[in-house]
């Protein structure tokens, strides 16, 4: 009885670390695709201008100095991952600025094989979000945005 209490006792404290994979569905949407905000280490900042990549992460920061404004980003990462990304804002007179973006990553082809090893053929892994968002500025120093996510992945 005295083991199995000191063995309870012991793998009480122990940490157990695993893989990390399976938390979240889509997590495609947290890399960003402003250059500005991979600067800064992926955490934005208020940045009241006219960079209109910003709306994807920040919709509050949609503002009319954006008014039609377009970015498109493409980022080839490591291992023939391509990203790429659009952005558009548009000024509404009494509704505020409306925004479209998109973001696609493609992860590139890979083997089909089966439990064996054996080779089966090839087939290719993709993510999209589509998104459309809305800003408007409050008062002098309170403006509220919102963004849709529209989710795809293959």
């Amino acid at each position: 009885m005295k083991f199995k209490t000191l063995l309870f006792l012991f793998l009480l404290v122990c940490n157990v670390y695993c893989q990390d994979g399976g938390r979240s569905a889509f997590s495609f949407i947290n890399i960003d695709t402003s250059p500005r905000s991979e600067a800064m280490g992926g955490n934005i900042i208020a940045i009241y201008d006219s960079d209109v990549s910003l709306g994807q992460i920040t919709p509050s920061l949609l503002n009319s100095s954006m008014d039609n404004n377009i970015t498109f980003s493409y980022i080839d990462y490591f291992s023939d991952i391509n990203l790429f990304s659009f952005s558009y804002a548009k000024y509404l007179n009494n509704i505020g600025v409306v925004s479209l973006a998109m973001k696609s990553i493609n992860y590139g082809v890979f083997d089909l094989t089966n439990e064996l090893g054996e080779a089966n053929g090839t087939f290719s892994a993709y993510d999209q979000v589509l998104t459309l968002g809305i800003g408007k500025v409050l008062f002098d120093r309170l403006s509220l945005g919102v963004n849709i996510n529209i989710l795809n992945s293959q």
